[in-house]
């Protein structure tokens, strides 16, 4: 193995507090009290059933500008279902946006796991190129200075730049052909079934599903660690 990529939310970053709670928190600091359990709710139906954004293909500037506009009506469809009527005011409703928006490029909405910068430099020490492999929207760049990890990372491959989201072959055939490697020199580690490991071992890479809570104890044949460091000794045993 001469290259290992990551999935970022759920596998080295998770939210530092619920997104209804950072919502609600953010439209009191523009004058207006909401529940977060409404907004949370509102949340999780307008993702499970908005169609991801179309941003690839594009120059920098314009799928920027495009995936800022998806999560513009996205939220606005939020915040009229949660009852934020006073937030989508004309005159109200920009500034309020943009410091939400501007949020989540930064650690004020995000964690590390304990195991990410440990796991991190000990393959970097070891010689071995690290990359991200996610569906995140092009804010990764900011969020990642903020993080500490741009110095630990080799790459990023978000759809905006490799053409598809996960789990397609050509987000991991982008990150392989960055470091000029064939699939069968890298391997993948995610949190996603589907998007991680399904699809990285059907772009030709090993996979380990990173499973820290123990959701898919159930799953046959699926090779799964609870730890970064577990997924990294199960991927050196392989070879």
């Amino acid at each position: 193995m001469k290259a290992l990529f990551f999935d970022l939310v759920g596998t080295l970053v998770e939210p530092g507090s619920g997104i209804g709670d950072q919502y609600a928190g953010v439209a009191r600091r523009h004058g207006v009290g909401l529940d977060a359990g409404a907004i949370e709710i509102a949340f999780a139906r307008e993702m499970a059933s908005t169609p991801a954004v179309q941003a690839w293909g594009l120059p920098r500037a314009e799928a920027e500008g495009a995936e800022r506009g998806w999560w513009r009506d996205l939220v606005q469809r939020v915040f009229a279902a949660a009852g934020g009527d006073d937030l989508l005011r004309p005159g109200r409703f920009e500034p309020f946006f943009e410091d939400l928006y501007q949020r989540f490029t930064t650690g004020d909405a995000w964690r590390l796991y304990p195991d990410v910068l440990p796991t991190l430099d000990g393959l970097k020490a070891r010689g071995l190129v690290t990359g991200l492999v996610t569906n995140y929207d092009s804010r990764i760049y900011r969020l990642v200075e903020s993080l500490g990890l741009a110095p630990r990372l080799d790459s990023i491959s978000i759809p905006a730049t490799a053409g598809a989201p996960k789990p397609a072959r050509a987000i991991f055939a982008h990150a392989l052909r960055g470091h000029g490697l064939a699939p069968a020199d890298a391997a993948h580690v995610g949190d996603s079934i589907g998007d991680d490991y399904e699809g990285a071992l059907g772009a030709g890479l090993e996979a380990v599903l990173l499973d820290r809570d123990g959701r898919h104890a159930a799953l046959a044949g699926v090779r799964r660690a609870r730890t970064l460091d577990e997924a990294v000794e199960l991927l050196r045993a392989q070879g």
